[in-house]
């Protein structure tokens, strides 16, 4: 009876100090989404700089992710490998607030974004070994995340009403201290205390690479669809009127639907296959676009906000649970990277594309993300007809 109340206290305990970790680090990004591209603006960036610039995490996570995770991998120890990215991305949030013009802040943010970018896979990574061990709840200790994403966008609403719009990053950067807090007190988990072999030869993959890689360049299309949205949304609702606190609000919202399937994942979701998941974020995408495309006024706007549940945290789980299922453990850290990577490529050239768009079509922009919601579709419905012949 003692040994059950310890494994139940010691599951509880590791389940907490994870849902700490993504409170912290989707707090910031719900800082960062509404208020980086603003900053940009107030340092007198055009819209098609600002795309670019929005671009470069996502292609820095094209070259980084990739080592970090190895490097994680080859360690064993992911937790330490968080800290030390989390302490590296603070520092140079800091540094880039400190310069002005367009290349030095687009060296900045690269060179943030290269330590940045990697916090999320390899949490993701260390989440899904650690819970998955203890037979914890994913979905639930990651809900945390969005709802903590939720307060940071009503942050950034307060803050874009009350700070100048040239001291924005200085709120984003600030979120810093307690992800590196946070980051420190994750315990330090190894494959070898797992019992699994720390560094297998071959590719880590337990179907074929081809329709592994397949499958991640279906997920990358549906997620960089949302490029318009996270890059030029506030500028766009700001041209229309709308207040700081109305934009935080319609950032939340769509976070709030997140918040409920996380929550219910597992009832919700337990028995669809992963990527039958992608196809319905997909086709949410598609009709969210759509709509956006409109202009329409702002209670349409807020239910288009609503797809977000599904948009993007389809998704999320369908790529998290194909990565469980197909990858390796010893592989975890390099396969969520190769998520991320992917993701990356897609989003890189989705934001550069939504900043000459946005600049010349405005709100018709959107059709572009309904385009790459498609081509998304188109590869998942591949995926998913090589899936069944294998089975065959």
């Amino acid at each position: 009876m003692k040994d059950e109340r310890d494994a139940h206290r010691e599951r509880r305990g590791f389940a907490r100090i994870v849902a700490g970790y993504f409170s912290v680090l989707y707090g910031g990004m719900g800082l960062y989404f509404p208020l980086y591209p603003l900053w940009l603006e107030a340092r007198h960036l055009d819209p098609r700089m600002i795309g670019i610039v929005l671009a470069a995490p996502s292609i820095i996570r094209i070259i980084g992710n990739p080592v970090i995770g190895a490097v994680a991998d080859r360690t064993g120890n992911l937790a330490r490998v968080i800290a030390v990215s989390a302490v590296l991305t603070g520092l140079f949030v800091a540094a880039t607030g400190l310069v002005d013009g367009f290349w030095p802040i687009l060296i900045g943010t690269a060179l943030f974004s290269l330590f940045w970018g990697p916090l999320v896979p390899l949490g993701d990574a260390f989440a899904m070994r650690g819970l998955t061990k203890r037979k914890s709840d994913y979905g639930r200790v990651r809900m945390w995340g969005s709802v903590a994403f939720i307060a940071g966008t009503l942050a950034a609403g307060a803050a874009v009403a009350l700070v100048a719009p040239g001291a924005l990053i200085w709120v984003f950067a600030l979120s810093f201290a307690p992800i590196v807090l946070v980051a420190w007190l994750l315990p330090a988990e190894t494959m070898e205390s797992d019992g699994a072999v720390a560094h297998p030869k071959g590719r880590g993959t337990t179907i074929p690479f081809a329709l592994f890689l397949l499958v991640l360049a279906a997920a990358a299309l549906v997620n960089c669809s949302h490029a318009m949205i996270y890059g030029f949304s506030s500028l766009h609702w700001r041209s229309l009127g709308f207040s700081g606190p109305t934009i935080g609000v319609l950032w939340s919202i769509g976070v709030l639907v997140e918040v409920f399937i996380f929550a219910f994942a597992a009832r919700l979701f337990g028995a669809i296959d992963p990527l039958r998941l992608i196809l319905l974020s997909g086709i949410a995408g598609a009709l969210r676009w759509s709509g956006m495309a409109l202009d329409p006024p702002l209670p349409v706007i807020v239910l288009l906000q609503a797809l977000h549940g599904l948009s993007y945290t389809a998704m999320h789980l369908g790529i998290l649970r194909f990565i469980q299922t197909s990858v390796l453990p010893a592989y975890a850290a390099r396969g969520q990277s190769l998520v991320s990577t992917s993701q990356g490529i897609a989003m890189t050239i989705a934001t550069v594309a939504a900043g000459y768009a946005y600049g010349a079509f405005g709100a018709k922009a959107f059709l572009a993300m309904v385009g790459f919601s498609l081509a998304g579709i188109a590869l998942t419905l591949i995926a998913i007809a090589w899936q069944r012949s294998r089975a065959a």
